[in-house]
């Protein structure tokens, strides 16, 4: 039975190994053995994962591992002696007047009634056309930004689609946080969430190419103060309260440039006699747990060039009916952003090219979507 860490006492790292009966031969694993790693979530993020299995290959062939001059625990001890006051103000000045206890209007389906969530959600993923994936690509070598500012641009614009009372909206985003090359390559939590807030933008003058520009300086000036603890930025602005309607961040926007899948790996190579394969767990035994309502996504896949859209949402909070909505809407913007492959398509007016009114919508552009 699977016990919770207790990281007063014990460590944060478990690995146990679960054998089927193979008779007398009781110290070799066998093909459907299990090897299960267990590791707390606030010493291991996602560029842990690639760390570890690397290390973890080295040290299965032999190799002896050099021992690091600094460990994660060393930079915890610094982390805790950073001078925060700069990133408290800045902080502080960005978000004061942002309204906390107002609902984003994100589409929902269910009413709710207080910030409590289950935790429970589902996923729908759908890819974008590879005409538009390689003009998205072709833009971001043309305008000097990065797909994640682009894609940010986008899901703004999308958030306004839905409502104009988004035009003054936070958007978590996840930094990775290694900040230092002396912490590039260390196994530890680093990341972090930021609030991006994007405010008061009048899209009916602006053209896409100076939006995304005005969304790149937001995001450029919030990961210079990436370094202080999202647990400490939210309490810089409301305490703590079972009372609370919502949560502080309401949605997020990322993108995965993660070839590999690692919840879902059908064969990594350890040695030539030995692989790793992750468990296949039966569909009702999978509880997907979110920390927001909508969390959406770009997969960006580098060698093929294409790029997935991923709905992640809150059971509590939409229909699955209200997600595929999302999906087919969102798909409409990217088509009329970068459909004609014209940059001058991009330099005008957006209330020129898009339909900002949540009403109208075109149902005859349907994507081509899987319901995970």
């Amino acid at each position: 039975m699977w016990t919770p860490f207790d990281t007063e006492h014990n460590g944060v790292f478990r690995c146990h190994f679960i054998r089927y009966d193979h008779g007398d031969n009781k110290d070799d694993l066998s093909i459907g053995d299990l090897l299960v790693f267990y590791f707390h979530h606030g010493s291991f993020d996602g560029r842990a994962i690639d760390i570890f299995l690397d290390e973890f290959k080295l040290a299965y062939k032999g190799v002896e591992l050099q021992s690091p001059c600094l460990q994660y625990i060393d930079y915890s001890v610094h982390e805790r002696k950073l001078a925060m006051t700069e990133a408290r103000t800045y902080w502080h000045d960005l978000l004061q007047d942002y309204d906390w206890d107002r609902q984003l209007d994100l589409g929902q389906t269910k009413k709710q009634i207080s910030a409590c969530r289950s935790g429970r959600g589902e996923l729908l993923r759908f890819s974008i056309p590879s005409s538009i994936a390689h003009s998205m690509i072709y833009y971001i070598n043309q305008f000097n930004v990065t797909l994640f500012q682009l894609g940010l641009t986008c899901y703004y614009i999308f958030l306004n689609q839905l409502s104009y009372h988004n035009r003054d909206v936070c958007i978590g985003l996840i930094h990775l946080n290694r900040y230092r090359p002396e912490i590039v390559s260390m196994i530890g939590m680093f990341a972090n969430i930021l609030p991006c807030r994007i405010v008061n933008i009048d899209l009916d003058k602006l053209s896409f190419i100076e939006l995304l520009y005005k969304v790149q300086k937001s995001f450029l000036q919030n990961i210079q103060h990436t370094y202080l603890p999202y647990e400490e930025l939210i309490n810089l602005h409301r305490k703590p309260s079972s009372y609370l309607q919502f949560p502080y961040l309401q949605t997020l926007f990322s993108v995965d440039t993660t070839i590999i899948d690692y919840t879902n790996m059908d064969n990594i190579m350890v040695t030539d006699t030995c692989s790793l394969s992750t468990y296949k767990r039966k569909e009702k035994d999978i509880s997907i747990g979110y920390k927001f309502d909508l969390d959406f996504s770009f997969a960006y896949d580098k060698h093929a060039g294409s790029i997935d859209c991923v709905w992640a949402y809150m059971s509590d909070v939409f229909q699955l009916e209200t997600i595929e909505q999302h999906a087919n809407r969102f798909n409409q913007l990217l088509t009329q952003l970068f459909g004609s492959n014209h940059i001058e398509q991009l330099q005008i007016p957006l209330n020129e090219i898009i339909i900002l009114d949540k009403n109208q919508t075109n149902n005859d552009n349907h994507v081509d979507k899987k319901h995970i």
